[in-house]
Order: structure tokens, then sequence, then C-alpha cells
């Protein structure tokens, strides 16, 4: 079973009202912090994850304003959010975030360094690692996609960990086949 995120990057309050009601989403994400800020404290009752690339110097406010951040990529991120929530005595889910396409544009560790960062993140009191979080390549090859996708179920099977964040609004089908258990879904919701 799988749950739907809203992603509400460059959404108004208004149209992110109405897509939570027409589709009882209960889980919204944001790509930036700023955006967090000024719409999450009017989002009531719903999940907030933070599914952006973060730097260390915004953790402090990441983990304030989230419920979940999805996009740890690094042991340096790992230990500044861990920090940061020893600090408003919080633990703070995250995902870590697996460049599993090895696209150079695109954010997240190589999965040949996944132990590793997981070993870092199990060492840090103030941190709940629930999942993996990736973006598959941005291609037409649905035989692509799928392969993508199943290595991520692998890993999270590997790993015991309960959730897999995992398909947007091109990919999201597919996604859901392989085993995702969070898509996040933008012009999906809203165009």
């Amino acid at each position: 079973m799988y749950k739907t995120m809203a992603v509400t990057k460059g959404r108004s309050l208004e149209e992110i009202h109405k897509v939570i009601k027409e589709h009882e989403i209960k889980i919204v994400g944001e790509n930036r912090i700023q955006e967090a800020s000024e719409k999450f404290p009017h989002l009531k009752g719903i999940e907030k994850h933070f599914i952006g690339h973060l730097q260390t110097n915004k953790a402090h406010s990441a983990v304030e304003l989230c419920d979940v951040i999805e996009t740890v990529d690094s042991a340096k991120l790992a230990i500044a959010i861990d920090k940061e929530a020893e600090k408003l005595d919080k633990i703070m889910p995250i995902f870590i975030q697996v460049n599993i396409s090895r696209e150079p544009q695109k954010r997240g560790i190589p999965e040949e360094e996944l132990d590793k960062l997981i070993k870092t993140v199990r060492e840090l009191h103030h941190l709940e690692l629930r999942g993996l979080m990736t973006i598959a390549e941005n291609t037409s090859d649905s035989e692509k996609i799928h392969a993508q996708f199943s290595r991520m179920k692998k890993l999270t099977q590997k790993h015991n960990l309960p959730e897999l964040s995992m398909g947007m609004s091109e990919d999201y089908k597919i996604a859901i086949e392989e085993g995702a258990t969070i898509v996040r879904l933008g012009r999906a919701l809203f165009d």
C-alpha cells in the first residue's frame, strides 16, 4: 500500500488546501525551506516532508518546520540534523536519498556508499531512519525506470526499512508496481 504526497513547490495555500481536501492527502512535500516556512504552519493535521536539497546551514529550520526530511545524502548533513534535533529535544525521522540513476546532475549518494551512511545514521541518537528516497532517470525507457526502482526496493529490504519514497507525476505508476510506499505528485494533482 502506498501514500500520496502532494508536492507543493510553487503552489498557493489555496491550491494546496483544495488538493488536500479533494484527494484526502495526508502528506505534503516542499523543496525549499523558505516556501516551507511560509506554508507549513498553515497546514494542520498534515505530515510535512522536506524533499529538496538541504544545506547544513538550513538544518535547524528543516528540523523545526518538518516532520520528515527525505533528502539526507551525507554523513555531514545527518550529523547537522542530529545536532539540531537534539537542541529541540526531538527525534527527527529521515530518509536517505540514493542517486540510483547515477546521473551527475542528481542529488543523493551512490548506492555503494549507502551501507556506510546507514551505519553513521544509526549511531546518531536524534535521528530515526525511516526509509530511502530516490528520483529515477528522466527517460521514456520504462524498463530502465523499472530496474532502478526495483534496485531501490531491494536496498530497502536489505536494510529492513519500512518506507520507500519514489515516483513522481511521470513515473509514479511504475514506482507503485515496484514497491513505493510514498509517491510524490505535483502536476498529477495540481494541473
